[in-house]
C-alpha cells in the first residue's frame, strides 16, 4: 500500500481533535461508572448473602416460637385437666 497524504483543513483537524478529546472524557467517565457498578454489584451480592442468613435465622426463630406455643398449649391443657 502506498503512503497517502491526507490533507485536512485546520478547522477540520480542530474538529477531529475536539471529538477525540470528548471521546477520551467519555471513556474516562465509562471507567468511573464501571468501577461504581462493580462496587454496587459486590454490595448487592453481600446484601443478598446477608438476607439469606437473616431468612435462616428468622426461620429458626419461627420454629422455636412454634415449639414454645406447643409446650404452652400442652402445659395449659395439663393444668386445666388437673383442676
Amino acid at each position: 500500500m502506498s503512503d497517502q497524504i491526507i490533507n485536512h483543513s485546520p478547522a477540520s483537524l480542530k474538529h477531529i481533535n475536539t471529538r477525540l478529546e470528548k471521546l477520551g472524557r467519555l471513556a474516562d467517565r465509562l471507567d468511573v461508572l464501571a468501577y461504581r457498578y462493580q462496587r454496587v454489584s459486590a454490595c448487592c451480592r453481600e446484601l443478598s448473602e446477608q438476607y439469606a442468613k437473616l431468612a435462616q435465622v428468622l426461620d429458626q426463630v419461627d420454629c422455636v416460637a412454634f415449639e414454645i406455643r406447643q409446650e404452652y398449649t400442652l402445659m395449659i391443657e395439663k393444668w386445666r385437666s388437673d383442676f
